[in-house]
């Protein structure tokens, strides 16, 4: 037993010994000696207590999932993974001690201190990690291998395309080769086309696609890809739901199963808004069976070449508010990207509020969008659907709440993605808005029958000369106003005199001159003796005002006994 307890506490020890050796490398960030032994009372070392841990920000280094999306949506496409990608990535020796760990063969001797020469999965900064070593491999070749790199991996997945098939392949040869240099290996390929596949080896294709031996007629399997399921063979996306088989029957199985909903494209938007999850769960759960049946293409069908128009369109309800974008080129339209958000029905917001809230997220995801798709479509021209009225010069008009929001508003619109765009923000009417879909919400029923409407948009986007010219005046009582305010300042000659301790003072102060002649000293002595007299006899004086000359008038009060008059300056004098 007593071996036992000095083996621990060499161990503890050793652990300890560690500790102090990673504080000691990031001392100006973390961690103090704590003074009072841990443990029981026989334990004579003391462990580390991390009171806090900072680090510097740099960068972000992992690529927008949404950004990866939609670029993988401009043309015909190859996928891979790279393998064990992670631990081909060496740690420096010298912070190898913050991953170490402990590890034993058997239970009857103490636990060796091991330290990771790899990275490891799972970390916080593994995302980063894969990112940054992915990069650096790339800056070795040229400028075209670094950018697919650089906006086309997701973690250790590619996701990128090109309506070439013949660019794909010598494009996926040159990484390959790129990332072989860099002991990485890219594997798991798969594709849309056949003929992208056939030019890749067996052993480097997807399983999937390995037992389409030969290929001919096979049909081509569907994969998941960033979330989203991708069916190979008719080229199309569906959002994914994990567990929509399952059946719940507490209401943590029931929080468990709408957290696997997975939509980065907002595909089903209108439908998983709509539910009211508690009292309609069942419904719903048959609703997800439904929708997940429905798709969209995965390429938008443009000609990379020639320059499209984005077209963004917001709405907001009771319930909820959204926005959702499309791509237009010509008589072709395509569905990008849809955002909501449910109205909290705990607060009272009005619906100008709610609007504009949504124009907001219209407004960042379009942002977004022409950030991500700068380099892969020519996007000259911006619409927005929404009727705004006032500028940046009126917000000072309006309420905090509305003020901020315009300003960031314009800001954004005034921004560099902005500038060499065409921009226009237009209004159209409520039943020609595909947002209106997302704000009002729907059933799976009412989603499937309008899927054409809500995927491709309405139909004067393919026509310009048919947008509609509707006109909305604003109102002339706009409540998001700010209220004016007209302030008084009310003067007053009385001087507190309390607060003077001589009679001349408290006169400069009556009169708010710095000086004072004996002029001003009779003036003021008359005119606060005829002041004081009128507020404690104010109706005998009025009574001498009725009669002629030092005529005498009938009293009472204090002044029953006295015979009054009043003198040639009008005050109260006695007989």
């Amino acid at each position: 037993m007593n071996d036992i307890f000095v083996n621990w506490l060499l161990f503890a020890a050793a652990i300890a010994t560690l500790c102090v050796s990673i504080v000691t490398k990031y001392s100006t960030y973390c961690a103090a000696l704590n003074e009072r032994p841990c443990g029981t009372q026989e334990s004579s070392f003391c462990l580390l207590l991390i009171v806090g841990v900072a680090s510097r920000t740099s960068r972000n280094l992992i690529t927008s999932l949404l950004g990866v999306v939609v670029r993988f949506r401009c043309g015909h496409d190859a996928d891979a993974d790279v393998k064990e990608m992670l631990s081909l990535v060496a740690v420096v020796p010298a912070d190898s001690d913050m991953l170490a760990f402990l590890w034993t063969s058997s239970v009857d001797r103490e636990p060796d201190v091991y330290v990771n020469q790899r990275h490891v999965f799972g970390a916080t900064c593994s995302p980063a990690v894969a990112n940054f070593a992915l990069r650096e491999a790339a800056k070795r070749k040229d400028a075209a291998i670094a950018q697919i790199v650089k906006e086309a991996f997701y973690m250790d997945d590619l996701y990128w395309s090109d309506d070439n098939e013949d660019v794909v392949i010598e494009r996926s040869q040159e990484l390959k080769t790129a990332f072989r240099e860099a002991c990485f290996e890219l594997s798991k390929w798969v594709s849309n086309s056949r003929n992208v596949i056939e030019t890749w080896p067996m052993e480097e294709r997807a399983f999937v696609v390995k037992e389409l031996a030969g290929m001919g007629n096979s049909q081509l399997p569907k994969v998941k890809a960033l979330g989203v399921t991708w069916d190979c063979e008719q080229d199309s996306l569906t959002f994914a739901c994990r567990r929509r088989g399952e059946k719940a029957k507490t209401l943590s199985e029931v929080l468990s199963i709408l957290t696997s909903v997975f939509d980065p494209l907002g595909i089903v938007g209108p439908c998983v808004l709509k539910e009211e999850w508690e009292a309609r769960w069942q419904q719903w759960a048959g609703d997800v069976k439904v929708v997940a049946t429905v798709s969209i293409p995965r390429w938008y069908g443009l000609d990379r070449g020639k320059p499209s128009t984005m077209h963004v369109f917001v709405d907001a309800a009771t319930v909820g508010y959204g926005s959702v974008a499309y791509l237009a080129q010509g008589r072709t339209t395509a569905f990008v990207a849809a955002k909501s958000r449910v109205v909290n029905p705990l607060m009272t917001t009005t619906i100008p509020r709610l609007e504009l809230q949504a124009f907001i997220v219209g407004v960042r995801l379009t942002d977004t969008l022409l950030k991500e798709l700068e380099n892969r479509l020519v996007i000259g021209r911006v619409t927005v659907s929404w009727y705004c009225t006032g500028s940046a010069a009126m917000n000072i008009r309006y309420l905090p709440f509305v003020s901020n929001r315009l300003r960031e508003i314009n800001e954004t619109l005034q921004s560099c993605r902005f500038k060499d765009r065409h921009v226009e923000v237009r209004y159209v009417p409520s039943k020609e808005n595909p947002a209106d879909l997302i704000s009002r919400g729907m059933d799976a029923a009412g989603l499937i029958k309008r899927f054409d409407f809500w995927t491709t948009g309405p139909k004067f986007l393919k026509k310009e000369e048919e947008w509609p010219e509707t006109k909305v005046k604003p109102p002339d009582n706009d409540l998001e106003l700010r209220p004016k305010a007209l302030a008084f300042l009310v003067g007053s000659n009385s001087a507190d005199a309390d607060k003077c301790s001589t009679v001349a003072e408290f006169l400069k102060q009556r009169l708010g001159i710095d000086t004072l002649n004996c002029e001003d000293f009779d003036r003021e002595e008359k005119k606060i003796i005829k002041e004081t007299q009128m507020g404690d006899f104010g109706a005998e004086i009025s009574a001498c005002n009725k009669v002629s000359g030092r005529s005498h008038i009938p009293r009472s009060g204090t002044l029953q006994r006295k015979q009054i008059f009043l003198d040639e300056t009008g005050s109260l004098g006695l007989l």
